[in-house]
């Protein structure tokens, strides 16, 4: 059976193979509201880091060229103007997304599609069957290339793994059935 929820085309449970949850769609609707509001605090936050590093660069272009000679009829600074202009534009930082549990990836694939800035989305399950269940389902709902990655792990394996490789996620999503105490630690 092939449904929709938010931009997402997927197939339900592929036979009672994979678990979906058609209780929980507020759930994942308010899954997606939080992530749009993170990416974009992550955006504002990155704007500033960036602000603050450029304003160091001035200030230090100006004590510097302070003790410096310029030649005669030089605006001080232009000596360091080339370093500030290369700096100006601020850097592009996407944020990466682990979908820790994903199924079917029905919310990687939410994600995907309806938080457009997010980077990446690793969709994580340790069934088989649920990594081919992502697969397919991103397929079927057409995100692109690259953008979602289904992989088949254990989530605490995986979430230190990359952790261990400086590789850090920047949005982790945890749905367990039931409790997530037994994850928060390799999660944070």
């Amino acid at each position: 059976e092939t449904m929709q929820e938010g931009l997402a085309r997927f197939h339900g449970t592929l036979g009672g193979k994979v678990f979906y949850n058609r209780v929980m769609v507020v759930n994942r609707d308010l899954s997606v509201l939080v992530l749009r509001w993170f990416v974009g605090q992550h955006a504002r936050e990155m704007e500033a880091l960036h602000l603050r590093r450029l304003e160091r660069l001035r200030n230090a272009s100006l004590s510097t060229n302070g003790t410096n000679a310029t030649a005669p009829g030089a605006e001080p600074g232009a000596a360091d103007s080339g370093l500030l202009d290369n700096a100006t534009a601020a850097p592009e930082r996407k944020v990466h997304v682990l979908d820790a549990m994903s199924a079917t990836g029905l919310r990687a694939i939410r994600y995907a599609l309806e938080v457009p800035e997010v980077g990446s989305i690793t969709a994580n399950d340790k069934d088989p069957d649920a990594v081919e269940a992502i697969r397919s389902n991103v397929a079927l709902s057409q995100v692109p290339d690259g953008k979602v990655l289904a992989v088949e792990s254990d989530a605490v394996s995986l979430m230190l793994a990359r952790a261990g490789a400086g590789e850090l996620f920047d949005f982790i999503d945890l749905d367990p059935f039931g409790s997530p105490a037994a994850l928060l630690s390799a999660a944070l």
